[in-house]
């Protein structure tokens, strides 16, 4: 993503949805965004740490789904 010119919304998950978002594996907040932007291809989502501003951002994620899969998937856990 190129700026922040190219962000329609954000979103921020209830704590216990389906589309929780686990805690930045950096810096272990819990404020966890998701953000969807306009490319020429269409609409896409990242997710981003309002702390330390880590982020997941494949370019490719046209739902909300996808991002988090990556977000909350943790080197070396099986969850």
């Amino acid at each position: 993503m190129d700026g922040l010119e190219n962000v329609v919304q954000t979103w921020k998950p209830a704590p216990d949805g389906h589309l929780a978002l686990k805690p930045c594996p950096f810096c272990g907040n819990e404020k966890i965004l998701y953000m969807q932007y306009k490319t020429p291809a269409g609409l896409r989502w990242l997710v981003v740490c309002c702390e330390c501003m880590a982020n997941i951002d494949p370019g490719w994620a046209q739902n909300r789904h996808r991002v988090a899969e990556l977000w909350n998937r943790r080197a070396g856990k099986n969850e």
